[in-house]
């Protein structure tokens, strides 16, 4: 009898059905990549393929990587530093009973800071057309416009007139305690002028605002509008409460948000300033100053390297493990420069 030999079937492996990532990063050797992620499509049934030698699956994986670094960079944006004139303090912000607790009329008060002389107006019940240079015009009936009260340069200012008296009976009740996308309660704009209107003859200390208060705002003018609403408390007295604030710059509008973090760093803890002082590093290295903010969560807490490698790790605010959207890298320019704010 021969002997007979067989050679054992070629083994066949199935290629694992296709994964998805819903807002998560692909799988990688050296950690987590974060950028785009083209799902591959589930195999179809009984489709058997000889899987790649090892070298070539790992080459395979590393171009891929390189393809989804490039799709993915980072999304850091950049600041461009804009001075602002005046500044209302919103923690600042009061209303006060005038003529007892029980009377219909409240006096506003609050504390702020104007580089150059500047003038106050406060509306009640006011409604903004943003598309109109955010004028201001008054519902409710046939009202007078308040008239403004000027301010001299300074800091640390308080705000205590007879303009910001309001007289809550000239409008309904709810019209005190509701805002809408543009009507709010109680509205307090700041003003300033910064440049010369086409056409005037006369220098700066010439140029008048435009009339009367509330009045569309010009490019030569610069302003910070406060807008806020008006609560009943328990005890029958009246409080105020800061829905937002925007400012308004070279013809453009810009709403202000808080940085959390960034009263930490000043001047003295950014680039080209002296360093050293506790609280204004990166809270990754430890050494570098804070200069980037993880958004939406607005935590300023890393330099803009720290922030870039964050990135590609874990994606996520260190500070609330919130997802990163997108970086906001901010430089301050020191005392020497002018100590502007961004």
């Amino acid at each position: 009898m021969g002997t007979t030999s067989s050679r054992p079937a070629p083994q066949r492996y199935p290629v694992p059905p296709g994964q998805a990532y819903y807002g998560q990063p692909a799988p990688a050797n050296n950690g987590q990549l974060y950028g785009q992620f083209n799902q591959r499509p589930a195999a179809q049934p009984n489709n058997f393929v000889m899987p790649a030698p090892y070298g070539v699956q790992q080459q395979q994986q590393q171009q891929q990587q390189q393809q989804q670094q490039q799709q993915g960079g980072e999304q850091t944006t950049r600041t461009s530093t804009i001075r602002n004139h005046v500044n209302l303090k919103k923690n600042t912000l009061a209303v006060h009973p005038v003529g007892g607790g029980g009377g219909s009329k409240l006096r506003v008060t609050f504390d702020f800071d104007a580089n150059v002389e500047c003038w106050a107006s406060v509306f009640l019940a006011a409604c903004e057309n943003p598309k109109e240079g955010c004028a201001l015009s008054l519902p409710h009936g046939d009202r007078a416009r308040p008239a403004r009260s000027k301010h001299r340069r300074g800091l640390g200012q308080a705000f205590d007139e007879p303009t910001g008296v309001l007289d809550l009976d000239s409008v309904p009740a709810d019209a005190l305690t509701t805002a809408s996308p543009n009507s709010y309660p109680l509205v307090i704009r700041l003003e300033c002028v910064t440049g010369v209107p086409p056409g005037h003859d006369g220098g700066l200390d010439t140029v008048s605002l435009p009339e009367p208060a509330g009045a569309k705002l010009e490019t030569w003018v610069q302003s910070q509008t406060t807008y806020a609403t008006l609560s009943r408390r328990d005890d029958g007295s009246w409080g105020v409460t800061v829905v937002k604030q925007k400012i308004w710059v070279d013809g453009v509008s810009y709403e202000l948000q808080e940085i959390f973090g960034i009263e930490n760093c000043g001047a003295s803890g950014m680039p080209g300033a002296e360093a050293g002082d506790d609280g204004k590093e990166c809270v990754v290295c430890l050494s570098e100053p804070r200069d980037t903010t993880v958004l939406p969560c607005r935590h300023m807490c890393m330099c803009s390297g720290c922030a870039r490698m964050l990135r590609h790790q874990n994606n996520k605010c260190p500070i609330c493990r919130t997802v990163v959207e997108s970086l906001l890298e901010i430089k301050v320019a020191t005392k020497a420069e002018g100590g502007a704010s961004a």
